[in-house]
């Protein structure tokens, strides 16, 4: 994180900033040179210009010494001196004679100045790329070294949580296994208890189970008598019931042979009245007695037909009993509403 602010703030080397103040100076100190050196060529006669030349190449790497070595202002000050001596000394000599060099003087200032210019810039740039390769050197081993602190905090971190989290998982397991004995003892304690109770309730289950078999047993044989004294008494009942119908099956056979004679007697009744030509009185009597004997035929016929229909009812009740006992039939399979 430090690193970081850092590197997002604007970050300069110490050799940088004084290379840019120096360079800033340089316009500052450039102005009073050129007064200088103006007035220092002006002053000297024209009989000295190899040695203002020579003077004119002196300022200039006075200047250049001044941008490199850091210290300008100390080199140009004497010059000033002189400079303004040789004013006051030469106002009244040279007038005409310095007007034409005046101006070789001016292009010869202006040529140095650009070199000067040329110069201070390329050393600007090349300092500047000095002080940028050194600045990301910096950033380079500072990273490096940013990098080396935290791998070796991150280790000596794993170091002291491996061995914190070794104790505590040792710790914690020792502790664990302290509870799981504890519980373990008590499991075993009240094993014997539970083990024991479990046995009682299948002894209990045991007897109970071994009763109920019993009474199946007997209920079930209970049942096969009850089933067999049923099973004798309705076929009893159904021997009694076929008898019945047959013994209605034959008075059915008999009534229909008495009315058949029945009618035969009628039919020679009247033959023989109509024949023998009797009296009005004997027909009436002899009808009232055939009459009564027929009445009386049919009231002896109607009493097996009547015993026939109730022992057809018993007959249908005792079916329907049986089937819904022995599960052969329903209650809706008959219908006692017969009259």
């Amino acid at each position: 994180m430090g690193i970081t602010a850092n590197l997002s703030r604007p970050f300069l080397h110490p050799t940088a900033t004084v290379a840019l103040r120096e360079r800033s100076k340089l316009p500052r100190y450039v102005g009073p040179t050129f007064s200088l050196l103006s007035k220092f060529r002006i002053s000297y006669p024209s009989t000295q210009a190899g040695d203002a030349a020579g003077g004119r190449r002196a300022p200039a790497a006075g200047l250049r010494r001044g941008t490199a070595g850091k210290a300008p202002r100390s080199e140009k000050r004497p010059r000033e001196s002189q400079g303004l001596e040789s004013e006051s000394g030469s106002d009244g000599g040279s007038g005409s004679d310095s007007d034409g060099d005046f101006v070789s003087d001016l292009r010869e200032i202006v040529c140095l100045l650009r070199l000067i210019k040329g110069g201070a810039d390329r050393e600007g740039q090349k300092m500047c790329e000095q002080i940028i390769a050194s600045v990301a050197a910096d950033i380079q081993t500072m990273l490096e070294d940013t990098k080396l602190k935290f791998e070796k905090q991150r280790q000596n971190l794993l170091k002291v949580l491996s061995n914190t989290s070794k104790e505590q998982c040792d710790s914690s397991l020792s502790k664990e296994f302290i509870k799981f004995q504890e519980s373990y003892e008590i499991f075993c304690k009240e094993k014997d208890v539970h083990v024991q109770a479990f046995r009682d309730l299948f002894s209990k289950v045991e007897v109970e189970k071994k009763a109920l078999l019993e009474q199946f047993e007997n209920h079930r044989k209970e049942e096969t008598a009850t089933l067999s004294e049923l099973d004798n008494t309705f076929s009893e009942k159904i021997t009694r019931a076929e008898q019945s119908l047959r013994k209605t099956e034959v008075d059915n056979t008999f009534s229909a042979k008495i009315t058949h004679a029945e009618q035969y007697l009628r039919r020679t009744q009247f033959n023989n009245m109509f024949s023998g030509k009797k009296t009005h009185e004997e027909q009436s009597l002899r009808r009232k007695e055939f009459d009564k004997t027929f009445s009386e035929k049919v009231t002896h016929a109607e009493q097996p037909l009547r015993r026939m229909k109730q022992d057809d009812k018993s007959f249908i009740i005792l079916r329907k009993s049986v089937g819904s006992f022995l599960e052969f039939g329903s209650d809706d399979d008959f219908d006692l509403d017969d009259d």
